[in-house]
């Protein structure tokens, strides 16, 4: 087979340009510490690093979520604390008023401290977060939450939406609880019922806050206790129920005895007069807000002859029951809080986990081999060498050198 001259050049700068080539592709290799330049080099392996880094860059995702959501819950955890403390102090100051010792100053005294506290805790239900947003307005970030009214009543602005971030594929947790979960919707009361005495009564009968004691029993009706005396002169009194109708008639009236129908007790303590009349009603909803106010309401309340001390004391007690159901309630959204705390943790913790071992995995498949690499260097840069000096020596080929 003739090779001609043009064949001999030509071959020697593809063997030169070729090992230049491989020689630049191992050089870049080194440069950006990667394996794979292209996906046409290993096609099957690019596709494999694509999926890796989509999946990395969602976890790195879902760990931003997971900061959110415990920086959130940990700050709306010391906001509660901060309410529960001042609802605290505010329950001690009722039952410190209910001492008959005090005089109408301290109480008042002592009710200008419950309206500083009731202030506080209105603040606190309003804070903002870093970010400037409402942090119990719901989905009404921008909205302030709790506004008094020119009655002094206060209002709920926000909503009932409750703000959630995903932490993983399949987990979304909560970031916040609305103003109207925690302090808006709370039974009054005991949380089935409320007493009053009406305004009229001149005794000094005082009916205690009561409990259902039998809940199959439980009939949920507004009630009212009336009192006569029997043709011995003795006090008795009646029960009859709204949509129930008669369910005691004429029973003898003994004081601090307990008193029971349709699943309830109760009892009255001191001894009302005829005319006198109770009610229990059911429970409604009622703010937390309210529920302090009403209680300072009481605080101020004159109380000189036992008709007046009864129905303070009645209005301080029903204060209490429903700061009880306020506290209660906002204990079970707190354990809630807890609960998504030591969740996000978890999902934290796993997707560090699962991050790390896929960024392991990727740069398996991914990272250059150092060491291999640089063996690779040195052969291909030894054999360009080899390729560059074949082609000169092939160069000065040629027949005339040996004519004469």
């Amino acid at each position: 087979m003739r090779i001609s001259f043009h064949q001999f050049h030509q071959n020697g700068i593809n063997a030169i340009t070729d090992q230049q080539s491989a020689l630049s592709h191992t050089q870049l290799q080194l440069a950006r510490q990667k394996r794979i330049l292209s996906p046409s080099e290993d096609p099957v392996a690019s596709t494999l690093i694509e999926a890796y880094k989509i999946d990395i860059a969602a976890n790195d995702r879902y760990k931003q979520n997971t900061d959110s959501v415990m920086s959130s819950n940990e700050l709306e955890d010391t906001l509660i604390d901060q309410v529960t403390n001042g609802m605290q102090r505010v329950r001690e100051l009722f039952i410190a008023a209910g001492n008959g010792a005090y005089s109408i100053a301290d109480r008042v005294a002592l009710a200008n401290e419950a309206s500083q506290r009731l202030d506080e805790i209105i603040g606190v239900a309003n804070t903002q977060n870093a970010q400037g947003e409402y942090l119990f307005s719901g989905f009404k970030t921008d909205v302030t939450p709790f506004v008094r009214n020119a009655a002094g009543v206060v209002q709920y602005f926000g909503d009932q939406g409750q703000r959630t971030l995903n932490t993983s594929s399949g987990v979304a947790l909560a970031i916040s609880d609305s103003g109207f979960d925690l302090y808006e919707n709370i039974p009054s009361g005991n949380g089935d019922f409320t007493v009053a005495a009406a305004p009229a009564n001149t005794g000094g009968g005082v009916m205690s806050p009561g409990t259902v004691s039998n809940r199959a029993a439980y009939v949920r009706d507004t009630y009212t206790f009336t009192f006569s005396l029997n043709v011995l002169g003795q006090l008795q009194f009646s029960v009859t129920g709204a949509t129930s109708g008669p369910v005691i008639v004429n029973q003898l009236f003994v004081e601090d005895t307990a008193i029971t129908f349709n699943g309830i007790t109760t009892q009255i303590d001191n001894v009302p007069v005829v005319g006198d009349t109770f009610t229990i009603a059911p429970s409604s909803a009622q703010n937390v807000f309210t529920t302090i106010q009403n209680g300072i309401n009481a605080m101020k309340l004159p109380n000189i002859t036992p008709a007046e001390k009864a129905q303070m004391r009645i209005a301080l007690d029903q204060a209490l029951e429903s700061l009880d159901q306020a506290a209660l309630k906002i204990d079970t959204i707190r354990s809630q809080i807890g609960t998504r705390l030591n969740v996000a943790q978890t999902e934290l913790e796993s997707n560090i986990a699962v991050t790390t071992q896929m960024k392991t995995s990727l740069s398996g498949i991914e990272d250059l081999d150092n060491v291999d690499a640089i063996t690779r260097l040195k052969s291909q840069e030894t054999a360009l060498d080899a390729a560059q000096q074949s082609y000169a020596q092939v160069q000065g080929l040629t027949l005339f050198r040996y004519l004469r």
